[in-house]
């Protein structure tokens, strides 16, 4: 499927998504991505 198709079937955006989101939404995101980084780190990710 070319580009175009791709965008027709798919919209816009992310995916169709939102292009921005409001400050709550990503804080929450960055705050999962904070703890599962720091899980990462004390606990190691070859565990």
């Amino acid at each position: 499927m070319g580009p175009e198709r791709t965008r027709q079937e798919l919209g816009d955006g992310n995916f169709a998504g939102l292009y921005q989101r409001p400050d709550e939404e990503m804080l929450a995101l960055g705050q999962v991505a904070v703890e599962e980084t720091r899980e990462l780190l004390e606990h190691g990710w070859l565990e």
